[in-house]
């Protein structure tokens, strides 16, 4: 373990891991589940059981709330300090194997697998080798849970790309851009990222 790592940010992610776990291991037991025989993505979870409670609402709206975010920010804490050991190529390059990888198996494999029971209670009668060919070639195409890691390789590589040169340096020698430049063009790109998730998502919703 590196000296300078701090243990508790460690339990914290492994305690914020462990209820994102519970919260899509309760989804089909909540009384708002719901499950649309028409647009099965639009299901409140794949499999939504007759056997539901409350209790299981509670949890996932107290989840909703703030689990994200606090996960955004535990890896965003430590980006500036990737950059500036390791530079932004070599920083993207480890990001694209510890997120990029894992993502891209998740949406080959385990997504399809997932999904292919809700799909077949929409009344298909279609094998999964050809529910797979169909998922992946003509869509729709779910990332399910695995987009949390698509969010985040995204935002490292925008924090990559506006990674630069500037007035100040650190120990290791590379230089940070001011803050609040950094913050504006994130903010730019978050924003303009939900623009175009709303706009691919209206059609369907609507």
């Amino acid at each position: 373990m590196r000296p300078d790592r701090v243990i508790a940010f460690d339990y914290l992610r492994g305690f914020v891991v462990s209820l994102v776990v519970l919260r899509h291991s309760v989804l089909a037991y909540r009384q708002y589940g719901h499950f649309d025989r028409r647009h099965y993505l639009l299901s409140s979870a794949p499999i939504v059981d007759d056997a539901k409670w409350l209790g299981f609402d509670l949890i996932v709206l107290f989840d909703d709330a703030w689990f994200t975010p606090l996960l955004l920010l535990l890896s965003g804490l430590f980006v500036w300090p990737g950059l500036a050991r390791t530079g932004s190529t070599a920083y993207c390059r480890t990001r694209l194997l510890r997120l990029g990888v894992p993502f891209a198996v998740a949406v080959l494999s385990v997504i399809p697998l997932a999904y292919y029971p809700s799909f077949r209670m929409t009344g298909a009668t279609i094998g999964f080798a050809e529910f797979w060919t169909r998922t992946i070639f003509s869509g729709p195409w779910p990332s399910g849970p695995a987009w949390f890691l698509a969010v985040l390789l995204a935002f490292d590589i925008a924090a990559a790309v506006v990674w630069r040169p500037g007035a100040r340096g650190n120990d290791n020698g590379a230089v940070l851009p001011p803050p609040l430049a950094c913050f504006g063009w994130l903010a730019a790109l978050s924003g303009w990222l939900t623009f175009r998730c709303w706009r691919c998502l209206a059609p369907c919703i609507g």
